[in-house]
């Protein structure tokens, strides 16, 4: 019922409707708890969901514990709040258990006799390292999942762009505070520039990318006012505004910004 009130999708809703006896959601991520990509307002309304029970499983929870003097502040609390529920509680006799489990990963769908899906094999991944960037190695500990369906949403990809540079590894166009490199750590190209997900990678939310554009906007001005990178001085923010309106569509424009 809280959830109708909510933006939900009408069909996920009529889904749960129709399966009022599930009891416990596990939520498995491939990497650690600081490498989670939600936000610290979708998890607070996750505690606030009645009847819901939150709780976190991760091995690395106290080496996470050590390093939030040094994370970012948006990312510092989001951390605390996950480690705040990262404790050995449980659900109540009426409610929903739902359980983040950092440090698996997907490698087998079973089937059975007929061929339908029947189980999802996990395989745990040993975290080390460098806790903000950490080592990933699988271990040979599996679990098997009995589910009879599965649906895959992992990763995203940007679109490439003809004669623009592009990072297949990291998935990104490579750049330098905005502007667009030939490579990681090449020469600028001039008069082109990026943001948003083709330059950070697909992570964040709405006001992210907000702050990551007047980022980009700041780097065009500069440029601009220094005559560096675009090609051409006296170029106007009038000219700036019809390339953004445009895009990559004008090829003769002398400055170019790429928008994901």
């Amino acid at each position: 019922e809280h959830l109708e009130r909510t933006d939900i999708a009408e069909h996920a809703m009529k889904c749960l409707r129709e399966r009022r006896g599930i009891r416990n959601v596990h939520l498995y991520g491939r990497r650690g708890l600081l490498q989670f990509q939600g936000t610290i307002k979708e998890v607070r309304e996750f505690t606030k969901l009645p009847r819901v029970h939150l709780s976190v499983e991760s091995d690395n929870v106290e080496a996470v514990r050590a390093l939030i003097p040094q994370i970012p502040r948006n990312k510092k609390r989001l951390t605390d709040l996950l480690i705040k529920h990262a404790n050995d509680s449980q659900p109540g006799p009426d409610d929903i258990g739902v359980r983040l489990k950092f440090g698996w990963s997907p490698v087998e769908i079973q089937t059975d006799s007929s061929g339908h899906v029947s189980g999802l094999v996990l395989q745990k991944n040993l975290i080390s390292g460098d806790m903000m960037s950490p080592s990933i190695t699988p271990s040979s500990e599996n679990i098997e999942i009995p589910c009879s369906c599965i649906v895959t949403s992992i990763g995203s990809r940007v679109i490439k762009l003809p004669g623009i540079p592009f990072c297949d590894l990291t998935n990104r166009i490579p750049e330098r505070e905005s502007r667009v490199c030939e490579f990681h750590g090449g020469p600028i190209v001039p008069g082109l520039y990026t943001s948003g997900w083709a330059r950070r990678g697909s992570d964040g939310v709405l006001a992210t990318t907000i702050t990551d554009s007047a980022n980009t906007a700041r780097t065009i001005e500069k440029d601009l006012e220094e005559s560096v990178g675009v090609g051409v001085g006296g170029v106007g923010i009038v000219g700036i505004v019809l390339v953004i309106s445009r895009l990559v569509q004008d090829t003769d424009t002398h400055c170019t910004v790429l928008l994901n």
